[in-house]
């Protein structure tokens, strides 16, 4: 039996072995780290998430990296991507215990990207733009439903108070 490591254990000062490889710029280790499923957004007070320190284009390789196909030609009707989306929510624990899911959502990475000016474009990646597109599918109906309930009762009751 392999022996099993903490990707996310940490040093007496909070830092994982994806902020100590990122702020080393040690490409390789990084994304040996990401693909073995290192949490990006490790968050512990007064430290920044190793997203800060990973250089974007070593973010954007690992990006490129979940995006795989089925073989066949684009041209073909049989034609698949497949899209990796666990990096935005990673697993804790180890596989001998029961997998359980972080509690956030997979959103503050994605805030994340689109507060800091160096890592913006990624977001159209298009693993990051298709998924998205699919969270924006799954609450669609949810914002115009609460639109529709504010222009039918709200507004025209501000206007009344006016």
């Amino acid at each position: 039996m392999a022996p099993v490591s903490d990707l996310n254990a940490v040093t007496v000062s909070g830092e994982t072995p994806l902020h100590l490889a990122a702020r080393m710029g040690d490409a390789e280790t990084v994304l040996t780290l990401l693909r073995s499923g290192a949490d990006i957004m490790h968050r512990v007070a007064g430290l920044e998430p190793p997203l800060t320190y990973i250089d974007p284009a070593v973010l954007e390789g690992y990006l490129d990296d979940c995006v795989d196909s089925n073989g066949e030609s684009p041209l073909h009707q049989d034609y698949m991507l497949t899209f990796d989306y666990r990096f935005l929510n990673p697993v804790i624990g180890n596989k001998s215990r029961k997998r359980k899911w972080f509690h956030d959502s997979e959103m503050p990475p994605l805030k994340f990207l689109s507060s800091k000016h160096r890592l913006v474009h990624l977001l159209h990646h298009p693993v990051i733009s298709s998924f998205i597109m699919l969270k924006w599918q799954k609450v669609r109906c949810m914002y115009l439903m609460n639109f529709v309930f504010y222009c039918l009762f709200l507004h025209p009751s501000l206007g009344i108070v006016c």
